[in-house]
């Protein structure tokens, strides 16, 4: 008790932090967008004072911060940086996607920018205002996928002798212990699924963005020979495709955002 009463004294003692009149909120999402950490928090802080902490952003710590910055006078823009944003499913996108757009209502501008877009990452910033790539960069968006890992061989070698009852033709759950591949009907019903999330991403990216109804599919597809039309620069590929306004280092992001 008396330790951790002197580090919290110690820590206390630090001069508190004041925001100017004018100033930029800058959102740096890191890792995975989750709605609650890994974990419990005596596990998280053991990790973090080892240095092998889960990098994880909770979703509703965005969406916070961005709505008590719509309504403060002192915020004059928002500036959200996804170079670190690895993964997140597409709920959690739309929540951090919609909280921009209710931010951008009262007028301030929200500039993205990335050394690096993940899909992920992509999908947020094509919701603001201004989206920048570094010069360096590519946005890299490859659609959905599933996959599964089979058994079956595995188990005729070590002659384990089971029996699986099933009914009906979509019932694939056991399907990784009797095959080595999938069926036509579990092929079928994934296909469906990655179909409707692909078109999910496409249809609120390229309504954010302003795009051809196709363009977010075909960058995905034809990436190669785009790049190769480019001279092999991804970033100039991208901005010329619509997907991001400019390239733009980091020195000069900042003179932007001045």
């Amino acid at each position: 008790l008396f330790i951790f009463m002197l580090f919290f004294g110690v820590m206390s003692g630090e001069a508190p932090q004041v925001l100017p009149r004018n100033a930029a909120l800058v959102i740096q999402p890191v890792g995975a967008l989750v709605e609650q950490l890994a974990g419990d928090p005596y596990d998280r802080a053991v990790a973090e004072l080892m240095g092998d902490s889960q990098p994880q952003t909770l979703v509703q710590d965005v969406v916070d911060a961005l709505a008590a910055a719509r309504d403060d006078d002192r915020i004059g823009a928002v500036h959200i940086e996804l170079s670190a944003l690895t993964s997140a499913g597409i709920d959690k996108l739309e929540r951090v996607s919609q909280a921009i757009t209710d931010f951008r209502t009262s007028g301030k501008p929200v500039i993205a920018s990335a050394d690096f877009y993940t899909q992920q990452g992509y999908y947020v910033a094509a919701h603001a205002d201004a989206v920048y790539l570094n010069p360096e960069g590519l946005v890299f968006l490859q659609g959905y996928g599933t996959f599964r890992t089979f058994y079956k061989d595995a188990i005729d070698l070590l002659r384990i002798d089971w029996n699986v009852f099933r009914v009906g033709n979509y019932k694939s759950f056991a399907e990784p212990y009797t095959r080595m591949d999938m069926s036509p009907e579990d092929r079928e019903s994934r296909q469906r699924l990655v179909d409707h999330l692909w078109s999910s991403y496409q249809e609120h990216v390229v309504a954010a963005r302003g795009l051809a109804e196709d363009a977010i599919d075909d960058y995905a597809r034809n990436l190669v020979a785009h790049t190769e039309a480019a001279g092999g620069d991804l970033a100039i590929v991208a901005r010329d495709r619509g997907l991001v306004d400019e390239l733009l280092g980091r020195t000069e992001l900042r003179d932007v955002m001045i």
